[in-house]
């Protein structure tokens, strides 16, 4: 379980976020996709961008894993099909 150190900010504690680089880089390789397809924001939140040829299962993959390790994300869907 990762800690992180936080600021006080007017009686509220205001938490750092979380580097979750070696978690991301783990399911990156259980995933098989690249590690550039998950981007860490500076408020610790990772967004999810998958190419048009990701499969289906790579992107659940990368979403079931994120959410196994608790790790907050952010995804969507933009399809080019018409």
């Amino acid at each position: 379980m990762m800690l992180s150190m936080g600021l006080l900010s007017g009686g509220t504690v205001i938490a750092s976020p979380v580097n979750h680089d070696k978690e991301l880089q783990a399911i990156a390789r259980k995933c098989e996709v690249p590690r550039t397809w998950m981007k860490m924001s500076s408020d610790g939140v990772v967004s999810v961008t998958a190419p048009e040829t990701a499969t289906y299962g790579q992107v659940i993959c990368m979403v079931n894993e994120l959410k196994d390790h608790k790790i907050p994300a952010k995804s969507g869907l933009v399809s080019g099909d018409k």
